[in-house]
């Protein structure tokens, strides 16, 4: 079962849902509080990340405590990746998607991207550009963890330089780190693992 939470706020809750008028949203999280904590199941979350609206820090934050609570198997972040009916819905920077992936992985360690590139297939360490391309394609990497998958495969950063110069991965940074993620992908749907039922927020 898969929770859609994509904003814990009222305001930022009510732009990016646009909820029926007579909805609270307190009552909405309460419920679903109550669902997670019955429900004998695999629970996951996804949050749609739209760029401008909900992926300031503190509505990071906030949605980032909150699904915390329900203890989700993963906690999912996605975009924006099919044509909207308004033309403000467009995915955050890529920068910002790596923040917003800190700011979950600090409350729940199981949390992936989905922007788009879920159809990638595993690499190996034989083939570190693939490797770092499936691996991106569901987690911003840390500079440090793409050293490690060349030195693994004994390439070098030559294999990195060429990706971000054809546009395979984009280099972000967020604080003191230096992350390298897939571009998000407009126009495409983003795959994610199939859930038995989804239960959202609006």
């Amino acid at each position: 079962m898969c929770i859609k939470v994509d904003a814990v706020r009222e305001g930022c809750w009510r732009r990016v849902n646009r909820p029926h008028r007579r909805l609270e949203l307190d009552a909405v999280l309460e419920g679903i509080r109550t669902f997670a904590a019955s429900y004998q199941g695999v629970l996951t979350t996804e949050t749609t990340l739209v760029g401008g609206i909900n992926d300031g820090t503190d509505d990071l934050r906030a949605t980032a405590i909150f699904v915390s609570s329900l203890r989700p198997a993963t906690a999912y972040l996605s975009v924006p990746t099919r044509p909207t009916a308004e033309d403000w819905a467009r995915p955050p920077a890529e920068a910002v998607l790596a923040r917003a992936w800190e700011m979950f992985r600090s409350f729940n360690p199981n949390v992936e991207l989905l922007s788009g590139y879920g159809d990638d297939a595993p690499g190996d360490a034989e083939d570190p550009e693939q490797d770092l391309l499936a691996m991106a394609a569901v987690h911003p990497l840390r500079e440090m963890a793409v050293r490690h998958v060349l030195e693994h495969a004994g390439a070098s950063w030559a294999v990195v330089s060429q990706l971000v110069g054809r546009g395979a991965l984009v280099e972000a940074r967020c604080g003191p780190h230096r992350y390298y993620l897939r571009p998000v992908r407009e126009g495409a749907d983003a795959q994610r693992p199939a859930q038995p039922g989804t239960l959202s927020t609006h």
